[in-house]
């Protein structure tokens, strides 16, 4: 662990279970909690996420070598700010919210003088929140994205990725907006169809889903607010993935309406194969 005193910023499900994993794996590094929720704290240590924490992030940023972010996309830069206010020179900075391209921009903008910050997106998580939640597996079988940009110091991506590959098992280095590309359609536009499933069912059906509805609207039960978020700030690719999407099932719905059989089996055909080779026993 290339990191001795760890900041974390956000007790819930991501920050709990980094915590547990943490204490799990390296039980000599120090890992400390910022909460705004005195409980969420208390249930921490209770449960050995982290050593110690504090409603008052300065007591805790003046101490840690590493900092890492674990609040909802909108609050990142106000944490960013506060650990630029508190931390000591040279404290690395991380986040692990799932959009990358804005925050990582307006990071680049700022005239850092005790930080530097490398974003991160764990691929790791649940349709549950909260410190109650966490699990310090929630890492396992997970990759981990980090940005680089040209603006990026070898030396300090290289810590932050030896970092992450303490936690999860394969970690990407990629460019901001690629990364946001990429989970618009493995994740974003996914959550929002997911919605649509759901809020398109009538009343009468709902009580019949059965375990195919189910696995596919888990998500759906999301925290709205952090997925406002999401979608706010990945809006241009969400709204491009969606279009796509919506050609594709424009294309479906030809096929039905014109009882074109062949059609409708090559493109199920062509579904069942890709997904069959992603991961074949899930």
């Amino acid at each position: 662990m290339p990191f001795r005193k760890i900041a974390i910023i956000g007790l819930g499900l991501i920050g709990g279970s980094l915590g547990l994993r943490l204490k799990k794996r390296f039980p000599g590094t120090e890992v400390m909690g910022i909460s705004r929720s005195s409980a969420k704290i208390k249930l921490a240590r209770r449960r050995k996420a982290i050593d110690w924490g504090s409603v008052s992030p300065e007591k805790i940023l003046s101490r840690a070598d590493l900092v890492v972010i674990c609040t909802p996309v909108s609050s990142i830069p106000g944490w960013i700010r506060k650990a630029e206010t508190w931390a000591r020179p040279e404290t690395l900075v991380t986040d692990v919210g799932s959009t990358k391209g804005d925050l990582v921009r307006w990071a680049e903008r700022q005239k850092f003088k005790n930080i530097i910050f490398i974003g991160s997106h764990p691929m790791a998580g649940s349709h549950h929140s909260g410190m109650k939640f966490a699990n310090e597996n929630l890492f396992d079988g997970s990759f981990t994205f980090v940005t680089r940009t040209p603006r990026t110091h070898p030396a300090v991506l290289k810590k932050i990725v030896t970092f992450w590959k303490k936690i999860s098992d394969k970690v990407h280095i990629l460019n901001p907006q690629v990364h946001d590309r990429i989970v618009s359609e493995i994740s974003h536009a996914p959550h929002a169809l997911a919605a649509l499933m759901v809020l398109t069912a009538s009343s009468a059906s709902l009580p019949f889903a059965a375990s195919g509805f189910l696995d596919t609207t888990r998500v759906a039960q999301g925290e709205p607010g952090l997925w406002r978020d999401i979608f706010t700030a990945n809006r241009h690719f969400v709204l491009r993935n969606l279009r796509e999407k919506r050609r594709h099932l424009d294309c479906f719905i030809d096929f039905l309406a014109k009882n074109q059989t062949a059609s409708i089996y090559r493109w199920l055909q062509k579904a069942s194969r890709t997904r069959s080779r992603l991961s074949p026993n899930l």
